[in-house]
């Protein structure tokens, strides 16, 4: 009888992250960047690339899978809009929020199977086997 799978670990984390979400309080809407803002809150959407605000490395896998980001990179993001309105349209009536959010994540490690015994006989880990002729 296999004594496997069993049990070999269980974790959780949890972590804030942050969007910005905006709007243009005005009775038209306006194209600020690549998106189209009205008077309804719409979350922001950020094209990323190797050059513009850098985002947290520690959470960066939980932040990347939910589009979110560290509250530093999401206010200088808040703040890009503004300054992007201001250059392109008029950015008096532009809002903008900052949406927390709660990311929580749980993992499991299972230990599956067993391979390849080796004894204090085995010498491989420092030379190699004997040549067979």
């Amino acid at each position: 009888m296999s004594d496997y799978p069993q049990d070999a670990g269980n974790s959780s984390s949890s972590c804030a992250a942050y969007s910005v979400e905006a709007r243009y309080n005005y009775r038209e809407p306006k194209k600020i960047g690549e998106q189209i803002f009205d008077n309804r809150w719409r979350r922001v959407i950020y094209d990323t690339g190797p050059i513009g605000i850098p985002i947290s490395g520690f959470h960066h896998a939980e932040l990347k899978n939910y589009s979110l980001f560290n509250y530093s990179a999401a206010q200088a993001l808040r703040w890009w809009l503004h300054a992007t309105a201001d250059a392109t349209i008029s950015g008096i009536c532009l809002e903008t929020k900052l949406v927390k959010h709660d990311i929580q994540s749980e993992s499991k490690c299972r230990s599956m199977s067993e391979h390849e015994i080796i004894g204090g006989d085995d010498r491989s880990s420092f030379m190699p086997p004997e040549p067979k002729l």
